[in-house]
């Protein structure tokens, strides 16, 4: 008759088997994620660098596209937030010679989908509006001058007409130089702002 006793222990032992070298092989798991997420944390930091240095020496459009990869980067990562907001500024410098107002909407998108921070929210929905303001007009401005073109060519035009679409399409050049000359004012005036809290917290 089989030993009630000795099945029992030899059920034990061979759970504890199974328990220890489960634990193992997720220590050895944990122990690859780790070295995979220092090596990623190091190139980031090596990337944020490279874009800061580059922002340092005044080169805009290069450090934006820069940081623009780094905000890209997957997974979500302590350097996004910074990154993604970087890419924004940068991308609609006053000195930037290469603005893109599509590129800094949507960084200021993400900063806005990762930020918490009151401040930064309201900065970042504040220059959404003011950079969609820009692009409608953009557009508009485009699209008159296109059919402008086409008016001029047409010999059957009436100077009338084609004297009011140009006044149309001079007042949206106005307004779309003036929502420019707006958001290179607010961004100086922001950069002197992150200035002084950077040297607050510093203190």
């Amino acid at each position: 008759m089989i030993n009630m006793f000795h099945i029992r222990r030899v059920l034990i032992y061979v759970i504890v088997i199974l328990f220890l070298s489960g634990c193992a092989q997720i220590t050895q798991f944990h122990h690859v994620v780790g070295a995979t997420n220092y090596e990623k944390t190091k190139s980031l930091i090596q990337k944020m660098k490279y874009a800061k240095s580059l922002e340092s020496s005044k080169k805009y459009s290069e450090a934006a596209r820069e940081f623009s990869l780094i905000a890209d980067t997957k997974p979500i990562t302590s350097f996004h937030k910074e990154a993604a907001e970087k890419s924004a500024i940068l991308h609609i410098h006053p000195d930037n010679t290469e603005k893109d107002y599509g590129a800094s909407l949507k960084y200021f998108n993400t900063l806005l989908e990762l930020s918490n921070n009151k401040s930064e929210i309201d900065f970042a929905r504040m220059h959404i509006v003011l950079l969609g303001k820009i692009m409608g007009l953009e557009k508009e401005v485009s699209k008159l001058a296109k059919h402008n073109n086409k008016l001029v060519s047409d010999s059957r035009v009436r100077a009338k007409k084609l004297a009011d679409r140009l006044e149309k399409n001079s007042k949206l050049e106005s307004e779309l130089a003036r929502v420019k000359e707006e958001i290179t004012r607010m961004k100086k005036v922001d950069l002197f702002l992150h200035k002084n809290r950077r040297t607050t917290v510093s203190q």
